[in-house]
């Protein structure tokens, strides 16, 4: 064979391929892709459920995905197998269980090219992973039939960059053919350079001298055919993630681009870069099979932890949990559980398998009631001495930390202990301790050197007789200490320093008429007192089966589609939908879709609105609606923009993934309501629910409907809305101010008073008013948003990745970041706990400062969205777009130790900050 000279070229009809920085491979399901956008390009199993067109809408070129593709072996598993001619396997490879190609075969190539990469084209997939190309030798047993192999290979190879010119492709290993290749290839990677895998021990081990030395020069070798540095691919137990990151620096060293990660390629693994995990995975148990909405991990806990920085995937295990397949570590930062108490001592693996995590890269933390039974060597893991059943007859409280007895103190019934104490060398500290009659102490909650736990009363307590739930201790502070996060917390509450505030409207009672002179619709009502007075961005929603012609009120539809459209008009008004039948149960609707048909007269079937002739059909309440409403009522400069959850708002998943089909934006749920005489923060929900591969968002607070008891009165209830704007803002700025209503608001005299004075309230704050599709963004970027770090950078450097909408970061208020040597930051504003980082565009890079003393100028607060930021020197210039209804534009910064100071805005000079 040929050599071809080392500035090969590239086929004129084909654009250079992309330099290569960071490669990622993942095998295993549902590969964490917000994560590993970081790198440049990512290898996955076409087999499993990805989407690379979404995965290209979302991330451009900054991030590839390629498919894993088997050139030499196939795999009995794969779709295509059964559709493979006998004659085309030559031999086996009983290590993976794979049949080897003769590539010499007749036939094979077209069907390589025809059914197994064509579909991968159609797929978007933008580039292959070519593996197993040295596998023809374990059948070519002479030099002839070795150089035939390679022959038919080469002749693959050309045939596919002959039809696909813009496929990028990277060989594993592939040395012997490369010479004759190299002008297709973008890079070559190679397994094991300096520690791998043994299949047939199943054991991790160091690469000897002699087989790194061989294998280090073949790389170099491949680099300097293709022009582009070699990738190697290596092997460290999952759990070892100082080796994982050593192992990376000394290929690095070596002049490879590193990816190392555990042998069956399931796990996020260490490159260049490096995720530092924010993930939390919050397993539960569900005995009542009730909506996952209402479980308590759902309810009490992801509020917290969203708080304090964390993204939250809940997940239901059962009494017969198997434990993940795959590796948490390098996905997950901690795993938090909460249990029913239910049969949980029974649950078989999940104790022993949650203290290997604890001792390996992953916090623990355990609340309510114990995972399986924690006795043998999960307590010597954990560092605990357990009694499942003590006997104990009385106990008394010995020591309560101050975290303990936040909003109740309970009393702790020996019935209801389960007997675990810190063992004397654990490290850990007590957060509730019992003793009992015979002098043995019990350790009811605890911090430890791994998380902590709380097991109940000491979690969350219910009272029954009045409907309240309060935390008996404090949740926020005891998962601080007890996950110590090390990564400032993402918050959607805040943009440069204000407090946001967004307004939206729920269609209900459009047709509604106002108990003010005139007998006007509500709506109009409500246009005219609210929507053009208070000039703030707005999003209303209307429900079709109440405006339109073929809905409840067919007589009276050209008068409310005719307000709807003056609505809509306004331009600071955002357009949104609230479906066609306003389905009251979403879980039933969609399972009992022809329960609103007219014949139907039990309340309890009617899970949506009686519209004539209609059986529920979720196209039809998305994109009917969306539809409807582009088409009869939007302005033509306007289109729908967000979908307001209805009735329970409760969706499962399948109405998500309709939302999203649409081209929606969601939000409604989450139930947060806090007042003085029922002050808690179980009242305070979180930022949304994953329900699989969709997000869910919550409104940042709930409506005039809760707040009146149901509309039931007093209709001036709303007004206590004001206590959830104030008690989420201190101590914790949990959530932005949201003006949430129905239409039917504005239908009674008493309502409309309230409603003044709640946006007279919040246009009385420093807020920076947003649309209700910006605080969707911003929450859905807050769920994938993932930091990282370089191998190029200093210690204590940190990088976040996001889609630009989450531009806000809280951390301590002693951490200090310096301005001009960082990228993508403004400055630093003081928040109510901690310090507020401003952030600009969608890549940050965050340098450590020693103090603030030399900084660059730094913006404080401003009451607009800031673009097109240009630092120079010592000049900071951006544009300022301030929404409309703001307050009076403002715009605080802080120079330190500057001598002189001069501001000009749009080119005219300005008078200096003082």
């Amino acid at each position: 064979m040929g050599m071809f000279a080392l500035g090969a070229h590239w086929p004129v009809h084909a654009s250079p391929p992309p330099a290569l920085r960071d490669v990622a491979l993942f095998y295993g399901e549902q590969p964490p892709l917000d994560e590993l956008r970081v790198f440049d390009v990512v290898v996955v199993d076409p087999d499993h459920d990805v989407d690379p067109r979404a995965y290209s809408r979302r991330n451009g070129d900054r991030s590839r995905l390629y498919a894993y593709v088997s050139v030499g072996e196939a795999n009995p598993a794969r779709g295509y197998f059964q559709a493979m001619k006998p004659q085309w396997f030559a031999a086996s490879n009983p290590a993976f269980g794979t049949r080897v190609i003769d590539q010499t075969a007749p036939g094979w190539n077209e069907f390589f090219l025809d059914r197994i990469v064509a579909p991968l084209v159609e797929r978007g997939f933008q580039g292959l992973f070519l593996d197993t190309l040295d596998s023809y030798q374990l059948l070519a047993k002479t030099d002839t039939q070795r150089a035939e192999q390679e022959r038919a290979m080469v002749g693959l190879i050309r045939a596919l960059r002959a039809r696909y010119p813009e496929l990028r492709l990277i060989f594993n290993r592939g040395f012997e053919i490369l010479p004759e290749v190299a002008e297709h290839v973008q890079a070559v990677a190679a397994e094991s350079l300096m520690r791998g895998w043994n299949p047939v021990t199943n054991t991790y081990r160091p690469v000897p001298e002699t087989d790194r030395a061989w294998l280090r020069a073949k790389l170099a070798e491949a680099a300097k055919l293709t022009g582009r540095p070699s990738i190697a691919i290596d092997y460290v137990a999952p759990e070892d993630r100082v080796l994982a990151r050593d192992t990376a620096k000394q290929i690095v060293a070596a002049g490879f681009i590193p990816w190392v990660t555990n042998a069956s390629l399931n796990q996020l693994g260490v490159g260049r870069r490096e995720v530092k995990p924010r993930r939390v995975l919050l397993l539960t148990d569900n005995p009542e099979r009730v909506r996952p909405d209402v479980l308590p991990a759902q309810r009490y806990v992801a509020m917290p932890l969203n708080y304090l920085g964390y993204a939250v995937d809940v997940m239901e295990i059962d009494d017969a949990l198997a434990p993940p397949a795959r590796p948490v570590v390098g996905q997950y930062a901690a795993i938090v559980t909460w249990l029913s108490g239910t049969d949980t001592l029974k649950m078989t693996g999940l104790s022993d398998w949650l203290a290997q995590q604890a001792t390996a890269d992953v916090r623990v933390v355990m609340f309510n009631a114990p995972p399986g039974d924690l006795r043998g060597p999960a307590a010597r893991r954990l560092g605990i001495d357990v009694e499942p059943d003590p006997g104990v007859r009385q106990l008394r409280l010995a020591t309560r930390h101050p975290l303990a007895g936040f909003e109740i103190t309970p009393q702790v019934a020996p019935s209801e202990l389960y007997g675990v104490r810190l063992a004397s060398d654990s490290g850990g500290e007590s957060v509730v301790r019992v003793v009992d009659e015979r002098d043995r102490a019990f350790d009811i909650a605890a911090l430890t050197p791994w998380g902590g736990y709380a097991f109940a009363p000491y979690t969350v307590t219910q009272l029954g007789a009045v409907d309240r739930s309060s935390w008996a201790i404090q949740p926020i502070e005891f998962l601080r200490r007890a996950l110590k996060p090390t990564l400032p917390a993402i918050d959607v509450t805040t943009e440069n320093g204000l407090r946001l505030l967004l307004v939206h409207i729920d269609g209900d009672g459009f047709a509604s008429r106002a108990e003010v002179p005139g007998t006007p619709y509500a709506s109009h009502v409500m246009l005219e007192r609210f929507v053009r007075r208070y000039r703030v961005p707005t999003t209303v929603s209307v429900i079709e089966g109440e405006v339109g012609p073929r809905g409840l009120y067919p007589e009276q539809s050209a008068a409310l589609e005719a307000i709807a459209r003056q609505l809509f008009a306004e331009p600071h008004v955002e357009i949104a939908t609230h479906t066609y039948s306003h389905p009251f149960d979403w879980y039933r609707a969609m399972r009992q879709g022809d329960t609103a048909s007219l014949d139907k007269t039990s309340a309890d079937t009617a899970y949506n609105l009686r519209l004539p002739g209609y059986r529920f059909d979720i196209a039809r309440e998305v994109d009917g609606s969306k539809r409807y409403i582009d088409d009869t009522l939007a302005p033509n400069a306007k289109r729908t923009r967000v979908l307001l959850w209805t009735g329970d708002c409760m969706p499962p998943p399948e109405a998500l993934a309709q939302v999203e089909r649409a081209g929606l934006l969601n939000m409604n749920g989450g139930m947060t309501v806090m007042q003085r005489d029922q002050a808690s923060l179980t009242d305070v929900g979180p930022l949304g629910m994953r329900k699989g591969a969709y997000l869910q968002v919550y409104a940042p607070n709930q409506n005039e409907n809760v707040y009146t008891n149901n509309w039931t009165g007093p209709f001036y209830g709303f007004q206590r809305v004001i206590e959830t704007f104030e008690m989420t803002e201190r101590p914790y700025r949990l959530k932005p101010i949201n003006i949430y209503f129905h239409t039917y608001a504005a239908s009674k005299a008493a309502s409309i008073a309230a409603l003044e004075k709640v946006y007279a309230y919040a246009l009385s704050r420093p807020v920076l008013p947003i649309a209700a599709s910006d605080y969707i963004r911003k929450v859905m970027d807050f769920d994938r948003a993932v930091f990282f770090t370089d191998l190029e950078d200093d210690e204590g450097v940190v990088r976040l990745r996001t889609d630009g909408h989450a531009r806000t970061l809280r951390a301590p208020a002693d951490a200090k970041y310096d301005v001009a040597a960082s990228q993508g930051l403004l400055g630093h504003g003081d928040a109510a706990d901690g310090a507020y980082l401003a952030l600009h565009g969608d890549d940050a890079r965050l340098v450590p400062a020693t103090s603030r003393s030399a900084q660059a100028i730094e913006l404080v607060r401003a009451s607009g969205v800031v673009r097109d930021v240009a630092r120079v020197a010592d000049q900071l210039a951006f544009t300022l777009e301030v929404p409309s209804g703001a307050p009076q534009p403002l715009i605080e910064v802080a120079a330190f130790h500057a001598t002189r100071c001069a501001v000009t805005v749009d080119g005219r000079a300005s008078p200096p900050p003082t």
